[in-house]
């Protein structure tokens, strides 16, 4: 385990130098040193200002205690501690007055790796002498206060008393571990020349007592890895709870194949099962093949690891637990947390997701995230405790549409709470995005991963019950018809009197909206309206008392045709069978007057119009007839042709400029006009201002409606022909 789990190892490197520096220079003194006096001979690093801000703040927090202060914040004083005041023994692995720290989290089931343990620079044979009975111990284990006990005596003790023997602080739980290495340790130490203390190196050669490592060394030349060595990261088992070779930097030379040896400088302690993770291997000028710590400077013999399986499929987890989640610096779930200022917990809701992940002996899974390592679950009582539960991940070719208002910002992670991918990119409003996966939440929440810009990331489609993305089922349909199509409007028989009738392409919604028109009309399309049925088609005569108008519901059934102040005459011809077109107008006397037909089965009925315009009308195949005041029409006809008697000049212009007319309205009383054609409309003074509103803003409406439509289309095209490269 690192001298300091929560250092970065760069930062870690510097630090122990700063401390050894201190550590020589106090060694020689006498007297104690002022730490004001201390800083002006000695430079702290920057390289550690961020984690120690001040002098003493860093001798302090040294995890070997080598100092000792007196004095005032104002007046502090340092001087070596009696313990480093002689010169240093040699490292070992652990021993009795070993610096641990209590397990990261509590009612976890114990073990030699739920401690932070820091190397110590001595161990002599007191090592072996339990703090309670002061006698020799048999079967050490360590206590949750980090001391090592005979496991006889702790147990007798803790019947009488939870205070630690050696502390007397309260104790967190009365768990005992066994400290194997300890006891190795000393079953060892009868064939180790030692005089009274281990030596400074043991068995720093080639000639490992194990017989696996006798095994590597015999084939050690005969590398696994390119003469270059190679980058990557690797996860590896270690085989044996032995102490393995550690060595700072990138001096792979010195790296052996002895199972005991720690370095005096920095060391790692490991134990059977435990997984650690590597970003580099080679072979050293021995032969012997080694793999580079992740998080720290230091290289393994790999004769002590056994590779793990990294699943390289994507994998996705949502955090279920209430406390926060460390992520490890190696995949093991009981110690070493990253640094919490780098972002390195998570919390409970989060949803993780990675290509990496390792299962180890336990059944724990562990998800590579952002440099470190998150488990599934932890341990109580050997008991498993969910830490997170996996998602089901859906592949299959979905295209969503964002429609949150600001646009959305790629995340690391399936969760908006996650860190946004750099470079920051965002994926704007109505933009339409494909995806083959997408996960769904412990509470129905949906991400997708998508790849923007050649970013990948991860988009969420609802949060906390909003929907964020719409999901396009199908290809999104495009409505062509023009605004002219979906409109019907009326000039009634005074100023400011019209009706007007709006159909939304695509939705079974109409809207109505009329002005001073006959009670009975506007009382029958309201009875329409209430009974979900639509206005197929209506017409209203220039005098506004008669009236005719046909309804049906959305799915083409329940079709009626309602009429009022028509007569006998004009209704008949309304009504004979076979007609689904009609017009009202007047003849040049003012006499009511009407047209009823059907322009595929060239049907026509007619009251109180002029043969020779019937005949014309019928043989020009008109689709489309208006008729005006005063006997005045205007017919379009299948071929495009236009035919009309008008008395308006301006009016007839207007018919001439512009492309397929589709109606033409007039009041009677002002003479005032309109003309509609599919994308544009006209009219003259002394048109009611709010009916040219509405049909200003539904042709806006209606042309941006379609442009949309057929971009969508465009899109989505465009995204299914790339997923299926």
């Amino acid at each position: 385990m690192r001298v300091n789990a929560t250092l970065d190892a760069e930062v870690e490197r510097h630090y122990l130098d700063f401390l050894r520096t201190v550590e020589e220079y106090l060694r020689p003194k006498q007297d104690r040193v002022t730490v004001v006096e201390l800083s002006k001979r000695i430079s702290k690093p920057p390289e550690i200002d961020q984690d120690f801000p001040s002098f003493s703040h860093a001798l302090r927090d040294d995890p070997m205690g080598r100092f000792e202060f007196s004095g005032s914040d104002d007046d502090l004083a340092v001087q070596l501690a009696s313990s480093h005041s002689s010169t240093r023994k040699a490292t070992t692995p652990l021993g009795p007055q070993s610096t641990i720290s209590p397990p990261k989290e509590q009612g976890d089931n114990i073990t030699a790796m739920d401690f932070d343990i820091e190397p110590i620079r001595s161990v002599t044979s007191s090592s072996f002498i339990c703090p309670i009975t002061q006698e020799e111990m048999h079967d050490p284990v360590i206590a949750a206060d980090g001391f090592t006990y005979e496991r006889k005596a702790i147990e007798q003790w803790f019947s009488k008393c939870k205070r630690s023997p050696s502390t007397n602080n309260d104790m967190r739980n009365t768990s005992l571990v066994p400290n194997r290495i300890l006891k190795q340790i000393m079953e060892d130490s009868n064939q180790i020349d030692v005089d009274g203390v281990f030596g400074p190196t043991i068995r720093r050669s080639c000639s490992c007592p194990t017989p696996a490592c006798q095994r590597w060394s015999s084939t050690a030349r005969n590398s696994r890895y390119p003469s270059g060595g190679e980058e990557g990261l690797w996860v590896y088992e270690v085989v044996k709870d032995v102490a393995l070779a550690y060595t700072s930097g990138d001096d792979i030379e010195s790296v052996d194949a002895a199972a005991n040896s720690v370095s005096p400088i920095s060391g790692w302690v490991f134990v059977q099962g435990q997984l650690v993770s590597s970003t580099s291997r080679r072979c050293n000028a021995a032969g012997l093949d080694v793999v580079k710590l992740e998080h720290g400077l230091g290289w393994l013999c790999a004769a002590h690891l056994r590779e793990i399986q990294i699943a390289p499929e994507l994998r996705v987890f949502q955090v279920t637990c209430e406390h926060q989640l460390g992520k490890r610096a190696v995949p093991d779930h009981r110690r070493v947390f990253m640094r919490s200022s780098a972002g390195s917990a998570v919390r409970q809701g989060q949803v993780l997701s990675s290509s990496h992940a390792v299962t180890g002996k336990d059944g724990a899974i562990h998800l590579r995230i952002d440099g470190g390592w998150v488990p599934d679950r932890k341990f109580s009582k050997g008991q498993p405790v969910p830490l997170m539960v996996e998602l089901d991940v859906k592949e299959s070719l979905v295209v969503y549409k964002v429609v949150n208002k600001v646009g959305l910002a790629l995340r690391e992670w399936p969760c908006h709470l996650s860190a946004k991918v750099e470079p920051i990119t965002t994926v704007e409003r109505d933009t339409l995005v494909g995806s083959r996966v997408r996960v769904r939440g412990e509470h129905n929440e949906v991400y997708i991963q998508v790849e923007v810009n050649g970013v990948k990331g991860w988009l969420f489609a609802s949060r906390d019950k909003e929907v964020t993305m719409q999901r396009l089922s199908k290809r999104p349909q495009v409505y062509e018809e023009s605004p002219g199509e979906c409109v019907q409007v009326q000039l009634g028989p005074r100023e400011g009197s019209w009706i007007l009738l709006v159909d939304e392409p695509g939705e079974a919604t109409q809207t109505h909206q009329w002005n001073d028109i006959t009670p009975g009309l506007a009382r029958q399309i309201t009875d329409c309206k209430a009974k979900g049925k639509r206005i197929v088609k209506f017409a209203m005569s220039p005098d506004g008392k008669g009236w005719v108008c046909e309804g049906e519901r959305p799915d083409g059934t329940g079709g009626h045709v309602w009429s009022g102040g028509l007569c006998d005459e004009l209704r008949e011809a309304m009504f004979a069978e076979g007609v689904d077109q009609y017009a009202l107008g007047t003849d040049p006397e003012g006499a009511e007057c009407g047209v009823a037909w059907n322009a595929h089965t060239a049907l026509w009925s007619a009251h109180n119009v002029g043969m020779q315009d019937l005949k014309d009308l019928h043989k020009a195949h008109a689709e489309r007839v208006c008729l005006l005041p005063l006997g005045q029409f205007w017919a379009g006809c299948e071929s495009g042709r236009e035919f009309w008697r008008l008395h308006n000049k301006h009016l007839e212009d207007e018919i001439r400029a512009m492309a397929n007319v589709l109606a033409v309205a007039q009041c009677p009383q002002t003479g005032a006009w309109l003309v509609l054609s599919d994308e544009c409309f006209r009219c003259s003074r002394g048109l009611p201002a709010d009916l040219e509103k509405q049909l200003a803003k539904f042709y806006a409406r209606r042309k941006a409606q379609r442009a949309q439509q057929q971009r969508e289309a465009a899109l989505y095209d465009a995204v299914v022909a790339r997923f299926a490269e």
